[in-house]
């Protein structure tokens, strides 16, 4: 799957490129002619390092070395829930194949998840993840007594990866 990336502004509703950025997404936008796309427009933030990166996936290996279920799932969960994809609803192409007039294929809907791209999450993302983090692990160390709870890397970590040097 190609996508097309660039930088441009908004003006009175409208979307503006550079004339080089205009001619590629025409040639792009041909490319998809008939098929769903997904549109992503945000605010040019500072984007990731990899330090950060690599600090949220070591977090994520520590809830999952805790808890048992794996990274993975808990990547998707935390992009789910702060909102850095889109769900997709379409019925079976499977059902509708073999017989598109059928009870069953109007029934069955698959539900799929687009999430972006971890290279293209942005400081600000990141930060949400983190929070994510930190809020799933409040929960499990409820009830529990702390000299038992799940700590994860952070604090100063973060505050020296995430692009700011500390400051706010």
């Amino acid at each position: 799957m190609k996508k097309f990336y660039a930088i441009g502004k908004i003006q009175n509703g409208q979307v503006h490129l550079s004339p080089t950025e205009s001619k590629r997404f025409q040639k792009y936008k041909a490319t998809c002619e008939g098929k769903p796309v997904l549109i992503t427009c945000s605010d040019i933030s500072q984007r990731r390092s990899d330090e950060f990166h690599r600090l949220y996936r070591k977090r994520n290996q520590q809830i999952s070395d805790w808890t048992g279920e794996r990274p993975e799932r808990l990547h998707e969960m935390f992009f789910r829930k702060a909102g850095l994809g889109v769900f997709e609803d379409e019925l079976s192409d499977f059902i509708l194949e073999s017989n598109p007039e059928s009870q069953e294929a109007k029934r069955i809907k698959v539900r799929r998840f687009f999430r972006e791209s971890a290279n293209d999450i942005l400081n600000e993302d990141m930060k949400e993840l983190f929070k994510l983090q930190d809020e799933l692990v409040a929960d499990l160390n409820e009830d529990i007594d702390p000299k038992n709870w799940l700590t994860l890397a952070g604090g100063d970590d973060i505050k020296s990866v995430d692009g700011t040097n500390g400051k706010t």
